[in-house]
């Protein structure tokens, strides 16, 4: 109880691991079965793009916002106010961010959506807005443009593509 999953960093060459995320910030949602949606990946050689919460934020106990985290440790709020954002995942050109998750609110379940940003918050795109299953396991393809998603369905997982300049499946 009480414990806290956070980042490390360490050197390939070796020595000690530094860690990334302290005390007032925690990956993922609170929630001990939402564990999982603590997930990362790299912006580029010094940055990562991490799903988590800040201490003492109005953030919902179940929420997560997505944040940049320096290698130095100091972060930066991207973009999920209100909502459980994850799966972050970085284009191959490094000028998009998807990421998949649904807002927090007074509505009964809602299915994740698929969005995409850029890193310096910018160009918000909503691209399954209205979609009644969860985006899932997301990956881009080589021309940072196509988004491949997974949706389960009556106990199918089906692999869906998405072009993310218009929003059409292919």
């Amino acid at each position: 109880p009480g414990a806290r999953l956070s980042l490390y960093l360490l050197d390939p060459a070796g020595g000690e691991p530094r860690r990334l995320t302290q005390d007032d910030f925690a990956l993922g949602p609170a929630e001990p079965e939402l564990a999982g949606l603590a997930e990362f990946d790299w912006l580029d050689n010094n940055r990562l793009i991490v799903s988590g919460r800040q201490d003492g934020s109005s953030e919902h106990p179940s929420g997560a916002s997505l944040f940049i985290v320096s290698d130095d440790g100091s972060r930066r709020y991207l973009a999920g106010a209100g909502g459980r954002w994850h799966l972050p995942r970085v284009s191959p050109d490094r000028d998009w961010i998807a990421f998949t998750g649904q807002a927090l609110g007074a509505a009964g379940w809602m299915a994740s959506e698929l969005i995409v940003i850029r890193p310096d918050g910018t160009g918000l795109k909503r691209l399954t807005v209205g979609a009644d299953r969860d985006a899932l396991d997301l990956a881009w393809g080589n021309d940072s443009r196509t988004l491949w998603y997974a949706v389960e369905d009556r106990g199918s997982r089906n692999i869906l593509r998405i072009d993310t300049r218009n929003g059409r499946a292919g």
